[in-house]
């Protein structure tokens, strides 16, 4: 069917090069690494001084993207920038939420979801709803684990040119019921934060 000259649904026309007249679905576009990039380029570009965190809302799938996901991360954890999200879709089926906040790395490799990745690796948070109400409650839990989250900082004794990533553990000894999200290291910048 036309409308003003236009297919109504674009998936049914003709497509180039197809002279057979057999329908193929364009291949979906999942760019979450360029979305993830994006953002973070907007939000490092922002004064300093205050908590910088992208929230995403997604299914996690990525493809199609220019940039790769470890280029990414690197200039995420370059610019102290966390990533934190909610899984929607096939990707918030029940249990899947339990898992990730396991933070178990072969499960995030074994699934196409690269969000829990992005969010370990920056200490962030993730939430796993099927509806709306369940996303604006995760997007409310999230801002408070925000607000309430504390920083910490030490000197290395490194030089911060060496440019290498460096693996860092936060523990918490003495105190039982306390909850520690952090990434799992950085990239040292010369730029004091």
């Amino acid at each position: 069917p036309m409308v003003n000259g236009q297919s109504v649904d674009p998936t049914l026309e003709l497509q180039r090069g197809n002279a057979s007249g057999i329908l193929f679905p364009e291949k979906d576009s999942h760019p979450l690494n360029d979305a993830i990039l994006y953002a973070a380029e907007q939000l490092a570009s922002q004064p300093r001084g205050r908590r910088r965190v992208i929230y995403v809302i997604s299914d996690g799938k990525n493809s199609r993207s220019k940039a790769s996901y470890k280029e990414v991360v690197e200039y995420l954890l370059r610019n102290n920038i966390s990533v934190s999200g909610t899984n929607v879709g096939d990707s918030a089926i029940w249990g899947i939420g339990y898992l990730d906040r396991a933070k178990l790395p072969l499960l995030h490799i074994q699934r196409e979801d690269v969000l829990p990745q992005y969010v370990l690796a920056t200490g962030g948070d993730i939430y796993h709803e099927l509806s709306e109400n369940g996303i604006q409650n995760a997007f409310s839990r999230i801002a408070d684990s925000v607000r309430t989250a504390y920083d910490l900082q030490y000197v290395s004794h490194q030089p911060n040119i060496s440019g290498k990533y460096h693996i860092i553990d936060v523990r918490v000894e003495g105190l039982s019921g306390l909850t520690v999200d952090a990434k799992q290291g950085y990239y040292p910048s010369a730029i004091e934060y």
